[in-house]
């Protein structure tokens, strides 16, 4: 046998009695739910608890690639900010639609590594009243790759990689399929609990196929390899399920340990693998999915958790957590108040030039034209951390940039964990330059290629208002400038789920706070030239400055990276 033993002694409530009062309330809570008729309780008025199809316990993951986890609740999944993504229906041998329904077992993963996103695995137990018993379906459509209809509750489920010689993962309920739904000749583990044992990079269950029967306490088997963890004196939880303490990576490798209770229920085992492996790989509780996965697993019927990426030996290692594996790129897209500027050009400085000084290591920043770019004006600055690529030009809105190629530049080279940050708006308001000039109406929609460029390749779009001009009221007050674009700006951003930054807004205070004649050291009032749009040096630090402040107040996830690397 594979495996090393730890042990935790003590005034320890036994996991079974904290599942069993979880999923106690969990029955009640349904039943007085259900005593609305046609359950119509409602959220806001975002969804009914109809459209829930729900399963007996919640999965959290990012299923539509925006940098933020949605719940899935079996055949429904509610989006980040509330409102229902979707909820599956289908239609019964008759004809008839119908919900899926609630199911017992779900996993959320990427079960097909040349599918791109997440899929789904679920059983139902509505039997005839639901158009499938059990579904393979795509996590951010829910749409169904394969699956059968049912006239019975089929229990549970199980995914895994289970077959070296077949591609993707395997998925099992009656029988074992592969993820285009062809049937495997193999015998059908168990579909207790999964968990990553083995050095090989292949998944193992615990207990086996008869967990209904007999004792259950936590025996460690695949198809491959057999019996690898027999456990003595030790029992599960949750009845039937025969479900450990927890199964999860807590010791701090890619493996994960089993965590089971003791016969008298009088100290928690924690069994580690022993098994030698050849691969490297980061430890699973650096991904975000797995990290909550750990967190939710023993509510209710234990499910077990996975990873946001490919788990198998066949799993490709650039893919995993691509964003801890190499540090991160902030491409900069707007105009000449964020273009990084040439000596000969000076005093006239973009805040997209001096935003590096703000970082993590600046002391040690190299500053180079990247070679492969075909626009001059381009800088890309090297820090430990954080590489910042500042594609703005001057006199280019969101439609002439794009024009230009200069998106298409930006798609070329963004990958998974890179970060785009967009401000237009000065040029775009610009009625005189027609080859310019796009209305305010129309702005969310010349802002939505960028969105799509940066979620197209697994990157975070920012959008950033335009920087207020030096321009005052009778009350010496500063406010943002172009008013109606940093509205559709903002509306675009919370239509989309992205990060708005209103760069107008803090600029606009800050001009206020510094007062009308001393901003003009910050703006390009230099000589005889009055300019209230572009910017000297201290006014681009102030605007840079102003950036990573609202930066280091927002709190989305996805950013947290990119706050890491500022001061």
């Amino acid at each position: 046998m594979n495996g090393k033993l730890f042990l935790m002694t003590g005034d320890v409530l036994p996991s079974s009695m904290l599942i069993s009062a979880c999923f106690a309330f969990n029955k009640r809570l349904m039943k007085e739910l259900n005593k609305t008729e046609p359950y119509s309780l409602v959220r806001e008025g975002k969804w009914t608890l109809d459209e829930f199809n729900a399963m007996t316990k919640d999965v959290t993951a990012d299923v539509d690639g925006d940098g933020c986890m949605e719940i899935v609740c079996g055949a429904a999944v509610i989006d980040h900010d509330g409102s229902l993504l979707y909820s599956s229906e289908g239609t019964l041998p008759d004809g008839t639609p119908a919900k899926f329904g609630h199911g017992d077992a779900m996993h959320v993963a990427d079960i097909d590594p040349d599918s791109p996103g997440l899929e789904i695995f679920n059983v139902y137990e509505e039997g005839e009243r639901a158009p499938y018993g059990w579904a393979l379906r795509d996590a951010e459509t829910g749409d169904v790759r394969f699956g059968e209809y049912a006239e019975e509750d089929l229990g549970r489920c199980m995914i895994g990689k289970i077959d070296p010689n077949t591609r993707g993962l395997q998925v099992w309920v009656k029988g074992v399929y592969d993820v285009n739904g062809r049937t495997l000749e193999l015998p059908t583990p168990g579909t207790n609990m999964k968990i990553y044992w083995a050095g090989d990079l292949s998944t193992q269950i615990t207990d086996g196929a008869d967990y209904l029967h007999g004792d259950q306490y936590g025996v460690i088997n695949d198809l491959t390899h057999g019996v690898m963890l027999q456990p003595a004196g030790t029992a599960t939880n949750n009845g039937t399920k025969g479900n450990p303490c927890l199964v999860a990576d807590v010791l701090g490798d890619f493996r994960e340990e089993l965590l089971v209770r003791t016969a008298d229920d009088t100290a928690i085992r924690i069994y580690t693998t022993t098994d030698l492996t050849p691969h490297k790989l980061f430890t699973l509780m650096h991904d975000a999915q797995y990290r909550c996965g750990v967190a939710w697993q023993n509510n209710c019927y234990n499910q077990p958790c996975y990873p946001s990426f490919y788990y198998a030996g066949d799993m490709d290692f650039a893919n995993v957590l691509p964003q801890l594996n190499a540090k991160p790129t902030l491409w900069m897209a707007g105009d000449s108040i964020m273009q990084s500027y040439a000596p000969e050009d000076k005093p006239v400085t973009g805040w997209g030039e001096m935003l590096h000084t703000l970082a993590q290591g600046d002391a040690v920043c190299c500053a180079a034209h990247r070679a492969d770019c075909p626009f001059p004006q381009e800088m890309r600055y090297e820090l430990p951390g954080l590489v910042i690529d500042n594609c703005a030009m001057a006199g280019r809105s969101s439609k002439t940039f794009r024009e230009e190629g200069r998106l298409d530049d930006i798609a070329t080279h963004i990958r998974p964990g890179d970060l785009l940050v967009v401000s237009f708006g000065h040029n775009d308001a610009n009625r005189a330059k027609a080859e310019r000039y796009v209305p305010a109406d129309a702005f969310g929609e010349s802002l939505r290629p960028f969105w799509d460029a940066a979620r197209s390749h697994g990157a975070v779009c920012i959008f950033a208002s335009p920087v207020a001009m030096r321009e005052f009221d009778e009350d010496s007050v500063c406010h943002p400038s172009f008013a109606a674009y940093r509205e559709a700006m903002r509306a675009f951003a919370a239509e989309v789920g992205a990060p708005f930054i209103d760069l107008g807004a803090a600029t606009a205070a800050a001009n206020t706070a510094f007062g009308a004649e001393r901003c003009k050291a910050r703006y390009m009032w230099v000589g005889a030239k009055q300019d209230n749009a572009h910017q000297q040096n201290a006014g681009a630090c102030r605007t840079a400055q102003a950036f990573v402040q609202q930066l280091l107040q927002d709190t989305t996830p996805a950013l947290d990276m990119l706050r890491a690397n500022f001061k």
